[in-house]
């Protein structure tokens, strides 16, 4: 049924943006992929064929690592996809369900200390690879001429490091939306 409704939304020109995998590996990542799936969301339970085949894809690979914190469940295998070659993103989910939290600093935390992702690569995850996930990355997730200067700023007493070391903390201490300050 899923494909159905997938192949119909792809005749429309909407692509697909799946969740999959978050507590069993059900044989979908190769049809979503082969779908030409933006991305697929979750991916808490993958096997080496399935993080391989992912990788080997344009589809963006997108951890909600605020799930495997509150359901206690295990975190998406997010070293072993990026050592392959795949693009990762990081979200939220934020759900009343499963992801009762908002805060990217917490999910860049868990992604390095649960995924083994360093810092870099979770700062990717959560900014330009979050907007390639969205298909916005012709204008936002990173800074460069012609994007939207969409962007926070921390203390200089803090480093990069600082935002998954101090996981949950708001370390931001401006926001600027198209440029401008936002108050």
């Amino acid at each position: 049924q899923s494909m159905r409704v997938l192949e119909a939304a792809k005749a429309y020109g909407l692509p697909a943006k799946v969740h999959v995998n978050q507590f069993n590996s059900l044989g979908a990542i190769k049809p979503m992929v082969d779908l030409g799936a933006v991305s697929l969301d979750h991916l808490e339970v993958m096997n080496k064929e399935e993080i391989k085949y992912l990788a080997e894809s344009q589809t963006i690979a997108t951890a909600l690592p605020g799930c495997s914190l509150f359901l206690d469940i295990p975190y998406t295998p997010g070293r072993q996809l990026i050592d392959q070659g795949a693009a990762l993103a990081l979200a939220t989910d934020l759900n009343p369900g499963s992801a009762p939290s908002g805060n990217m600093a917490l999910m860049m935390g868990l992604a390095c200390s649960q995924m083994k992702l360093r810092t870099e690569e979770a700062l990717v995850a959560a900014t330009l690879n979050g907007a390639a996930a969205m298909e916005l990355s012709e204008e936002l997730g990173s800074l460069e001429i012609g994007k939207l200067a969409n962007f926070i700023v921390i203390p200089s007493e803090f480093s990069l490091a600082s935002i998954p070391y101090h996981m949950g903390h708001n370390l931001i201490s401006e926001v600027y939306l198209k440029g401008e300050k936002v108050v």
